[in-house]
């Protein structure tokens, strides 16, 4: 009796395939070992990310007031240093204009204000109040550019400008307009008084230097 065998070529083909099978199942077991590790790195990152201390860029400027110590008159480039009862209460409106007594020549005035000065004359039917008016240009002005001012001028010489300290028009007639111009008149005496006066203010001018 023949005993049959199965053929080399039979038992070959069944190796090719068992082999392939295996290097597809390794190749697998691979592919998804590699994914569970990568996507475990991207969350590692990611949490590392979130947990470190987001450090913001900031730029430090320096103030220029030295907290409200100074007044900084920015069209100017300029600034002054105000007596300690104005400090933090001062600001001022800004203009210019053609000299009358100076041809080619300009002008320009800053009126200062002041917070309190403002609160004790704020039922004067919207008339302005102003502590003096601080002007400059580069030719020296002669007095008569203001002939409604009520105190002389005062001078300084500063990086080829001519400033000078005047006092406001008279407001007597304004002062009338408030609900209590007496009470109102008193007060604002009082309160020019405490800061030291046109003195104070003209000291402030001579303290003026340039912002760097």
């Amino acid at each position: 009796m023949i005993e049959s065998r199965p053929s080399r070529k039979k038992q070959s083909g069944f190796s090719i395939v068992g082999v392939v099978l295996i290097v597809v199942v390794l190749a697998l077991v691979g592919l998804g070992g590699w994914y569970v590790w990568h996507t475990n790195q991207s969350k590692k990152t990611a949490d590392t990310t979130k947990s470190q201390p987001t450090t913001a860029k900031t730029e430090t400027t320096a103030d220029a007031s030295d907290g409200g110590k100074s007044l900084v008159i920015k069209e100017w480039n300029v600034r002054l240093l105000l007596p300690q009862k104005l400090q933090n209460d001062v600001y001022y409106e800004y203009s210019v204009a053609d000299s009358k007594t100076v041809p080619n020549a300009k002008i320009e005035t800053v009126k200062l204000k002041s917070k309190t000065l403002d609160k004790i004359t704020s039922d004067c039917n919207g008339n302005k109040f102003y502590l003096q008016n601080l002007s400059r240009s580069t030719a020296r002005l002669h007095e008569d550019e203001y002939p409604n001012v009520q105190t002389e001028m005062n001078f300084k010489e500063f990086d080829g400008y001519s400033y000078n300290m005047v006092g406001t028009a008279n407001e007597v007639v304004a002062t009338q307009q408030c609900a209590h111009p007496e009470d109102v008149s008193q007060a604002k005496d009082n309160f020019r008084t405490s800061i030291g006066g046109a003195q104070a203010l003209h000291d402030s001018m001579l303290s003026i230097s340039s912002i760097k």
